[in-house]
C-alpha cells in the first residue's frame, strides 16, 4: 500500500490496494490510522460493486442506511431525477446534517459514470483553520453558539443559496429544521476541536446581533475557505473518496450542461435517519 500526500490541507492519496478483496486486518489498522490523521482518502482505478463499497467504507465506521430504503447507498447524479441529489446548481461548502441533533461521521463518493473535466468536489478543513486563527479570534469565539438550519419548504425544488442572507420572517421547524451547537465543536471520535460554521447552513450566532454575527461568520469563512488550503478532486470513473464530515466541508461549482456526473453515496453514522427524512418527506410546500 502507498501513500501520497493531496495538496490543500492535507488529505492523501492511497494506491496499490484492491479494494475488490477484503481488506487484511493490518491493512485496515493503517487505513484507519491514515485516516484519523489525514481526515480524506482517495483511492483511484477501484472497479467497486455495491458491496465492494460497503465493505470498504465499514473500514472506518457503521455504514448507515441513510434513507431508511433498505439500501446503505444512493447516486447524486445529474443523470438520473430520482437521484439524491439531481440538481446542476452550485453547492456551497457544507457538512451534511449540521442541521440535526446527529451529523453523519463520515462520506464517500465513488464515480460510476464520469465525463471528461467533469466539475470538481471541493474540499475544505474548518479543524485546520481553527489552529490558524488569531489567538484573539479564537478565544472570542471559544463559548460561543451557532444555529445551523435546511430549508426544506420545498423538498422537490430546493434553494440552494446560503440561508443566512434568505431567512423568511416565520420559520417553522418542520420546514426549516436547525440544530443549536458550539462554534468551536469538539470532534466526536478524535476530540479535537472543530471550527463548526459553514456558508451554506450556518444562519446566525446565539447572543448576537445579526448584523455583527454576519460580519463574525464573514471573518470565520475566510480562514476557512482559505484558497491555499483547497483540495480539488477532479473526478474519474472508479474513483473513491472517503472523508470526515464533522472535520471537513465540501462543495462544487455549477455542474454544466453537457457533463456526465453518477456518484454513488454510502455514508458511516451511529443515527438512522429514517423518521427525520419520512417526516420531512410528508411535507407539502410552502406557499
Amino acid at each position: 500500500m502507498k501513500v501520497s500526500a493531496l495538496p490543500g490541507f492535507g488529505g492523501a492519496e492511497i494506491s496499490e490496494i484492491d479494494l475488490r478483496e477484503p481488506i487484511a486486518e493490518d491493512d485496515q489498522l493503517e487505513l484507519r490510522a491514515l485516516y484519523a490523521q489525514r481526515r480524506l482518502l482517495v483511492f483511484r482505478d477501484q472497479d467497486l460493486s455495491y458491496d465492494d463499497q460497503i465493505r470498504a467504507v465499514s473500514t472506518f465506521g457503521p455504514v448507515v442506511d441513510e434513507f431508511g430504503d433498505g439500501s446503505s447507498a444512493s447516486m447524486v447524479s445529474n443523470l438520473d431525477p430520482d437521484a439524491f441529489l439531481p440538481i446542476t446548481e452550485r453547492l456551497y461548502f457544507h457538512s451534511d446534517r449540521t442541521y440535526t441533533p446527529h451529523p453523519l461521521l463520515a462520506l464517500s463518493l465513488y464515480g460510476m459514470d464520469i465525463s471528461p473535466d467533469v466539475t470538481c468536489t471541493r474540499y475544505v478543513s474548518p479543524e485546520a483553520a481553527f489552529h490558524r486563527l488569531p489567538s484573539e479570534l479564537a478565544r472570542r469565539i471559544v463559548t460561543m453558539v451557532a444555529v445551523d438550519m435546511a430549508d426544506y419548504s420545498d423538498p422537490k425544488h430546493p434553494d440552494l443559496r446560503p440561508l443566512r442572507h434568505r431567512l423568511p420572517d416565520e420559520l417553522p421547524a418542520t420546514a426549516f429544521p436547525r440544530q443549536a451547537h458550539p462554534i468551536v465543536l469538539t470532534h466526536p471520535v478524535t476530540h479535537d476541536p472543530v471550527l463548526y460554521v459553514g456558508q451554506f447552513t450556518t444562519v446566525w450566532i446565539e447572543g448576537v446581533e445579526r448584523g455583527e454575527g454576519n460580519d463574525l461568520l464573514d471573518e470565520l469563512f475566510s480562514y476557512i475557505y482559505d484558497e491555499d488550503y483547497v483540495y480539488e478532486h477532479h473526478w474519474r470513473a472508479q474513483d473513491l473518496v472517503i472523508w470526515d464530515n464533522v472535520a471537513l466541508q465540501h462543495g462544487r461549482d455549477a455542474l454544466r450542461t453537457e457533463e456526465r456526473r453518477a456518484l454513488r453515496r454510502v455514508s458511516i453514522s451511529h443515527a438512522g435517519w429514517s423518521d427525520f427524512f419520512q417526516k420531512l418527506g410528508a411535507l407539502e410546500p410552502q406557499t
